[in-house]
C-alpha cells in the first residue's frame, strides 16, 4: 500500500479544496498523513478524512500577537514544521508540500526524495528565494502564467491543477424562477462584496443575494448599519456557517448565479496573486451549474473560455446589475456553459492523471535521481 504525506503549514484546511479533494483521492491509493497547523474549523473539516494528522498548534494569543509581524510568524511555522517533520519523519511514496514555506522546510528534513512543490498562494519572498535554491523537481500549480511569475522560464517540470470540485452531478439546465444570487467566500470589504450589494439595489426586488463566509464582527456590524434594511425583508441574507466541503455542491443547488469579484483599486493593484488566481468558488459555480459574474481578471477567463458567464471591465453596481440582466436573458447557455467548464475542469480528472504520471516506474526513478 502507498503511503503519503501532505505538508499544508496553514490554518485554511477548512476553505482549501485543492488539499481537502487531494487528501480524499491519495486516501483511496494508500494511507495519508498531514501536517497542517490546527484550527477549529479546520479541525471539524479534518473529522470526515481518512488522514492521520500532525497538528502544529500555537495558541490563539500568541498567533494573534505573532501575526502584527507576518515575516516573524511565518519563521515561528517554519520551525514548528520543521521540527513536527524530524520528530515523526518516516518513508513515504510521495509528499507533497504546499508553498514556498512548506516546501523549503520538507526538503530541509526530506531532502531530495519525493518532495513535489503545490503551489496555491504566490509571492515573490525570502521562501521562494531558498526554495530555488534547494531546487524543484515537480510543479503543481495552477496555471502557466503563475509558474512563470515564480520561476520565469526555469525549465520546472509542471502540471495544472485546478482549484476546482471533485465529482459534477448531472443538471438539468432550465431557467429558474427564484433570481437567487450568491457571492461565497471570505466575507471582506477588499473582495468587492459592498459592489455587489450595491448592485443588488440597481435590481428588481425579486432578487436576492446570500453572501456566505466568513465575516469578521466588526464587519457585520458595519454591513447591518448600513444594508439593515435590505436584511429586513430578507433580500440581503448572511451566512457564515460552515458548509463541508462534501456538501458545497448541494448548498449551491440553491441559487442561480454565482459572483466573483474584488477590490481592483486595493487588494489588486499590482498583486498578481489575486489578479491571477482561478478562485475556487468559480470552479464550485461551474460544478452546480451556476453561470458567473465576476471582473475581467486573469484567473477568471475560463468564464470566457467556456462561455460561462459575464466578466465586467469595470467594477461597479451598475455594471454588475447590467450582467446579471445579462445572464438571465440567457440563462440556459451561461448556465449549460458553466456545467461544462466543471466537467472539463473537474479536480478527479486532473489529479489522477498527475498521480498515475508519478507514480510511474519511469517518473519514480527520475524523481529519485533528479
Amino acid at each position: 500500500m502507498k503511503k503519503f504525506l501532505i505538508v499544508f503549514p496553514c490554518d485554511t484546511l477548512a476553505y482549501s479544496p485543492t488539499i481537502l479533494n487531494m487528501a480524499e483521492m491519495l486516501s483511496e491509493r494508500g494511507s495519508v498523513d498531514m501536517v497542517t497547523l490546527w484550527d477549529k474549523r479546520g479541525e471539524t473539516a479534518a473529522k470526515g478524512l481518512p488522514c492521520r494528522f500532525l497538528y502544529i498548534r500555537i495558541p490563539s494569543l500568541i498567533r494573534r500577537c505573532l501575526q502584527r509581524c507576518f515575516h516573524a510568524y511565518c519563521w515561528v511555522k517554519a520551525f514548528l514544521l520543521y521540527r513536527i517533520l524530524k520528530k515523526h519523519k518516516e518513508e513515504y511514496d510521495l509528499i507533497f508540500a504546499v508553498d514556498s514555506l512548506g516546501y523549503y522546510t520538507t526538503r530541509r528534513v526530506y531532502g531530495k526524495e519525493r518532495v513535489i512543490y503545490v503551489s496555491l498562494e504566490i509571492y515573490d519572498d525570502a521562501w521562494l528565494a531558498l526554495t530555488k535554491k534547494v531546487g524543484v523537481d515537480m510543479l503543481l500549480i495552477q496555471s502557466r502564467e503563475r509558474k512563470e511569475f515564480l520561476f520565469g522560464e526555469a525549465p520546472i517540470p509542471y502540471r495544472i491543477l485546478p482549484n476546482s470540485s471533485r465529482s459534477i452531478p448531472e443538471h438539468v439546465i432550465s431557467k429558474k424562477p427564484g433570481f437567487r444570487l450568491i457571492y461565497m467566500g471570505s466575507i471582506y470589504p477588499a473582495h468587492g462584496v459592498e459592489f455587489c450589494i450595491e448592485a443588488l439595489t440597481e435590481l428588481s426586488e425579486q432578487f436576492t443575494l446570500t453572501l456566505k463566509g466568513i465575516i469578521s464582527e466588526r464587519y457585520r456590524r458595519i454591513l447591518i448599519k448600513k444594508y439593515g434594511r435590505l436584511m429586513k425583508t430578507e433580500r440581503l441574507v448572511l451566512d457564515n456557517s460552515y458548509t463541508p466541503q462534501t456538501m458545497v455542491l448541494d448548498y449551491l443547488d440553491k441559487f442561480d448565479v454565482g459572483f466573483c469579484f474584488y477590490d481592483i483599486n486595493g487588494l489588486l493593484s499590482g498583486n498578481f496573486n489575486y489578479i491571477s488566481s482561478p478562485a475556487g468558488k468559480m470552479y464550485a459555480y461551474f460544478a452546480a451549474g451556476l453561470p458567473v459574474i465576476g471582473q475581467d481578471i486573469l484567473g477568471l477567463h475560463d468564464v470566457l473560455e467556456y462561455d460561462a458567464g459575464i466578466l465586467v471591465d469595470r467594477t461597479s453596481p451598475q455594471a454588475i446589475a447590467r450582467a446579471v440582466r445579462g445572464v438571465f436573458e440567457e440563462y440556459g447557455r451561461f448556465s449549460n456553459g458553466a456545467s461544462r467548464a466543471g466537467k472539463a475542469l473537474c479536480f478527479d480528472s486532473h489529479f489522477n492523471a498527475i498521480l498515475s504520471e508519478l507514480l510511474s516506474p519511469g517518473c519514480s526513478a527520475a524523481l529519485e535521481n533528479a
